[in-house]
């Protein structure tokens, strides 16, 4: 996959962003009009995508590939949905991370984006806050808020649940040793 092609200007990535986690088939028109550039870019592109096997083409319309080039494009764009200065500002929050579907790739637009959020203790006021700031940024966000005792009470009365989230997650913030 040229990722030099595929991303070498804002206006490939906007219209990439807004592709790449559809289920549905879709046309160059529908496209151009949702990112506000010429279907001629977008057809242009779309031919490249086709080209490097990240989109299909059935009767003029297009349509995402399940393959692991599409995956690692899906996990790059879901890693960079949340910045982590966000966290920065939190002083309360030890470590962030993303589980579910997001760092396998294989979220659509439909699917939740899970993230747990390790903070010192979970009475912190500005924890509110924080969420509220991550909804306005990311759009179907699911939060899992723990601390240190909380914690432990997972690992011993979810231990199934535990391990998928210590081994199936991807830490964005903080260390590795907080989860």
């Amino acid at each position: 996959m040229n990722f030099e092609k595929i991303l070498s200007t804002k206006e490939r990535i906007k219209i990439l962003r807004k592709v790449i986690f559809k289920e549905s088939k879709f046309g160059v028109n529908e496209i151009a009009k949702e990112v506000k550039v010429s279907k001629g870019l977008v057809s242009k592109y779309f031919e490249i995508l086709t080209k490097e096997k990240i989109l299909g083409k059935k009767n003029r319309k297009y349509y995402v590939q399940n393959n692991i080039f599409v995956k690692s494009l899906k996990i790059m764009f879901n890693l960079t949905n949340i910045h982590p200065k966000i966290f920065k500002k939190y002083k309360f929050v030890k470590a962030v991370g993303i589980y579910g579907s997001c760092p396998k790739g294989t979220n659509t637009e439909n699917s939740d984006v899970d993230v747990w959020i390790k903070v010192e203790k979970l009475n912190q006021k500005k924890i509110p806050k924080l969420t509220s700031e991550l909804r306005k940024q990311v759009e179907n966000i699911k939060i899992l808020l723990f601390d240190d005792k909380k914690l432990e009470i997972l690992k011993k009365e979810d231990p199934l649940f535990y391990h998928s989230l210590h081994f199936g997650s991807v830490l964005i913030y903080g260390k590795e040793s907080e989860v």
